[in-house]
């Protein structure tokens, strides 16, 4: 059988268009290759945190921290250091009392506000080494002892002096006394019974009256919280720049009072609202030292909501009146309060020699008791 001959392959030359084409297909080819694998890279980075987490928590895959690892003895010993000065940093500071002010003070009857004599009568007994004198403006019962210019003190026999507080203020000061107002806040009954909303409310909606058939100031009423604190402010206006809280406490309740008495007057953490009387007056006279006074005696008895509600203010101090009885007990009143320093107004007792801050009552004389029977 005869073979066929095998013919010459023929190469032909590709020309310059076809090389161009050539070269951008595989140009094109490699870039959609590195587009791909960008691509697939970017998807993979997005879920895979995603579905590692999905994968841990269905417990597929291991916790990292749950696989057993050797640390180093160093790794270990670290951190506790660094945790317990950590806690040791952000550990609250104790803000530590404030010192209790310079003062040898002494505190007027209410009857020697009754008239401008009488004042100037007071003033001339008291005696010597005396700085700050303390003059009763508003007092127990609710009477005000100067000339109040607030038109809704005008009811009830509220005003009971007549002399100007300017006046009060300048007569004290050009003896070369500071003089400090004394506000009693609720042991009030002239007010509330001016104005209703201003007392103390049974569940009923009637008033509640005390044992002698009155009224009380209570800390609950808006409309008490605005006379105290227009009190207040009339006084600071007159120059006034010390003022002493009495008589923040809530009345005796009996136990048939307290059945029927608003819940919010007998319930736990009622002594808020004994804060907000002093808020309320801090705002109206700011700038101002405040002072509250309160017994000693009622402290050692556990009767501490008067003290509870001055744990939550910054006060100048705490003035707590003590007799020869709560005297003797003088180291363990000082130590009670947390956040306020306190001095003591010491009533029938004399002035222990160690005291360098304190408060007396005016000695009574026969002339002061003759100005008291006058008026």
């Amino acid at each position: 059988m005869r073979l066929k001959p095998k013919g010459r392959k023929i190469y032909r030359k590709k020309t310059k268009f076809e090389r161009m084409q050539a070269l951008k297909s595989n140009t094109a080819a490699i870039a959609g290759t590195l587009l791909v694998v960008v691509i697939l890279l970017f998807v993979g980075f997005s879920i895979g945190g995603p579905v590692l987490s999905f994968l841990q928590d269905s417990h597929i895959l291991a916790v990292p921290n749950e696989v057993e690892e050797t640390v180093p003895p160093t790794e270990v010993t670290e951190p506790a250091a660094s945790e317990a000065e950590t806690e040791a940093v952000t550990e609250p500071p104790t803000d530590p009392k404030p010192e209790i002010p310079k003062i040898q003070g002494c505190l007027l009857e209410p009857s020697a506000m009754v008239t401008q004599t009488a004042l100037e009568t007071a003033l001339s007994q008291i005696p010597e080494g005396i700085t700050h004198v303390l003059v009763p403006l508003k007092a127990k019962g609710g009477g005000l002892y100067f000339a109040a210019s607030m038109s809704y003190a005008s009811k009830g026999g509220i005003v009971q002096a007549a002399v100007p507080l300017t006046s009060i203020y300048q007569t004290i000061s050009d003896k070369g006394y500071t003089p400090v107002a004394v506000i009693n806040t609720l042991e009030d009954s002239l007010y509330p019974q001016a104005y209703a909303d201003a007392a103390y409310h049974c569940e009923d909606g009637s008033v509640w009256l005390d044992s002698s058939n009155a009224p009380q100031l209570s800390p609950f009423s808006d409309l008490a919280l605005d006379y105290l604190g227009t009190v207040a402010g009339e006084i600071y206006e007159a120059g006034f720049r010390s003022i002493v809280c009495d008589g923040l406490s809530f009345p005796a309740f009996s136990e048939a009072d307290m059945a029927r008495i608003e819940s919010r007057a007998v319930q736990e953490g009622r002594y808020t609202a004994l804060t907000n009387v002093i808020e309320r007056m801090q705002q109206d006279a700011p700038h101002t030292d405040f002072y509250v006074l309160m017994s000693g005696n009622a402290v050692l008895m556990n009767q501490n909501e008067t003290l509870s509600a001055t744990e939550s203010l910054r006060l100048t101090s705490l003035i707590m009146k003590v007799d020869q009885v709560s005297g003797a007990h003088i180291d363990t009143l000082r130590s009670l309060p947390e956040k306020n320093a306190a001095l003591f107004l010491w009533d029938g007792a004399p002035v222990p020699d160690e005291e360098h801050s304190f408060i007396i009552p005016l000695p009574e004389t026969a002339e002061t008791q003759e100005t008291e029977d006058a008026s």
